[in-house]
């Protein structure tokens, strides 16, 4: 199953449901109302369904929390009880690379709710290329050969590109045949570091999977899962590279740009939103939508900024 569309539902439920102000039988209700809605597939992963999955349990999250506070009700145990979200999702089948889950510790669970918020600890993740946040480990590991050792394509014999196990479940496509399919593809992100750069948007087009230099790399480009994670590094990355000469460089890296462990600064997430905003706001409006995030808790008031980003 697929988390974000499953969890993500309950998540997006009790955001709506503390924006609305529900009362605690309410907000049973509207988880209630939100486990009959949460759901999602692997099988959609590498097609545009999997970010329409995403989308639907934000919406679902919002419509079950209004739904309760107009007096729908839902099971108000949809979550815990037999047959309920739970025992549906957990008992029966594991989310990818999660083979080790024994159950739910209930107690174990209370005491690291909310202590503290992920949020604060380890803190938030911002995706810096627009593919699977899986794959930006050995993106960044590609770049920092190509800029340490002026790799050219020309010059790349042979690309390996070693991660964890899981990994390989999480980004499948070793051949990619349309634009969504390539942001899961560890062969095709590999590649295009190589031979433009840093993956933009514009990378993952169905027709920049056509692209011949890029398609002539993925060629030379391998993947292996001989890496292992940690309860701290979850996707390392090592890349090597085999030069013209036969000499073999290689670098690893344990955290992507965006992790907690590397946050972007002010000026790197600026320059993300211009560069994904700049074909659907003005500029006028981007620099003004950038200046209210700066100070966003001293806004009194979101008209403004939503008028703003409406464009």
């Amino acid at each position: 199953w697929h988390r974000e569309g499953v969890a993500g539902t309950i998540g997006a439920t009790a955001a709506a449901a503390k924006l609305l102000g529900l009362d605690r039988v309410r907000l049973e209700n509207a988880f209630g109302i939100a486990s009959g809605e949460a759901a999602g597939v692997q099988a959609n992963w590498a097609t545009a369904s999997r970010a329409f999955q995403c989308g639907r349990a934000a919406m679902n999250g919002i419509m079950a929390a209004l739904l309760a506070q107009e007096g729908l009700t839902g099971a108000r145990d949809a979550i815990e009880a037999p047959g309920g979200l739970l025992d549906c999702y957990t008992a029966h089948s594991l989310p990818l690379g999660r083979e080790d889950y024994r159950g739910v510790d209930e107690a174990a669970f209370f005491l690291r709710l909310a202590n503290p918020y992920d949020i604060i600890h380890p803190g938030v993740a911002l995706k810096v290329y627009p593919c699977a946040s899986a794959s930006h480990t050995s993106i960044e590991a590609m770049l920092q050969l190509v800029q340490q050792y002026r790799i050219g394509p020309d010059q790349a014999k042979a690309v390996q590109v070693s991660v964890i196990p899981a990994m390989l479940e999480l980004l499948p496509v070793s051949d990619p045949q349309d634009g969504w399919q390539a942001r899961f593809s560890l062969n095709y992100v590999v590649a295009v570091a190589l031979v433009y750069g840093q993956p933009l948007i514009d990378h993952f087009t169905d027709t920049a999977v056509r692209d011949r230099r890029v398609r002539e790399m993925m060629a030379r480009v391998t993947v292996e899962a001989n890496e292992t994670s940690t309860p701290l590094i979850y996707y390392p990355s090592t890349v090597t590279v085999t030069l013209a000469g036969g000499t073999e460089v290689g670098h690893r890296v344990d955290f992507a740009r965006g992790q907690p462990e590397l946050p972007l600064s002010d000026e790197e997430l600026d320059a993300k939103f211009l560069y994904c905003a700049r074909y659907i706001l003005p500029p006028d409006h981007i620099e003004g939508a950038i200046g209210q995030f700066r100070s966003l808790e001293a806004v009194q008031d979101i008209t403004a900024l939503a008028s703003i980003l409406g464009g």
